[in-house]
């Protein structure tokens, strides 16, 4: 039997049986979700929507209901709220190449343009070799800064740069602006070596 309904955006703990999900929605429309996911519904499973409460309602094999599930947390996300999307199945080409061509005519559309990116330790493999320090734009995008300063740019440190260069996954930035600095605080040159007060009587 399939008990109560369980509540909430995750699977419950049992995965044998048949079970009822409702799914309460944050950042998207019920009736959005349901155009969505329709057509992934698979045989033995239903999905019904409650436009007023703005859930979703989920029944069949708990193990289908993961499925359809993590489909629900990948689009009921905040920086969706408010805007129209589909899923498309492609005939003619590989998703992945199509994700990257997109993601690459977005971001061929910033060079040239300004960007704040905020310094994170970790995020450019290659730093230390091309000279740059990497972080994240305000909207995410991975971004490498060249950096010329004796005191290059630390984590924390919020830094405003000119994009040169557009991949599909990140933005080459080789024209450093300003740095703010946030994080790490350093306010003697490298190498330089501040000493301990002496005690006694300076010699003559």
């Amino acid at each position: 039997s399939s008990g109560a309904p369980a509540v909430g955006r995750y699977p419950s703990s049992k995965r044998k049986g048949y079970g009822i999900q409702v799914v309460p929605l944050q950042h998207v429309a019920a009736s959005e979700l349901e155009d969505i996911l329709g057509p992934f519904v698979p045989e033995g499973s239903s999905l019904s929507i409650d436009t007023t409460r703005n859930v979703l309602i989920l029944s069949g094999p708990k193990y289908r209901l993961d499925d359809l599930l993590a489909t629900v947390r990948m689009f009921d996300v905040d920086w969706l709220a408010g805007m129209s999307f589909a899923m498309f199945r492609l005939e003619y080409a590989d998703a992945v190449s199509v994700v990257n061509e997109i993601a690459w005519d977005e971001n061929r559309k910033l060079e040239g343009s300004i960007v704040e990116v905020l310094v994170a330790r970790g995020e450019g493999r290659k730093d230390q070799s091309t000279e740059r320090i990497s972080g994240r734009s305000r909207d995410n995008r991975l971004v490498h800064v060249a950096v010329g300063e004796e005191i290059p740019p630390q984590p924390g440190d919020l830094v405003t740069a000119r994009v040169t260069y557009a991949a599909p996954h990140h933005l080459v930035a080789d024209e450093l602006i300003d740095v703010e600095r946030r994080g790490i605080a350093r306010t003697s040159p490298p190498g330089v070596v501040l000493g301990m007060p002496g005690v006694g009587i300076p010699p003559s």
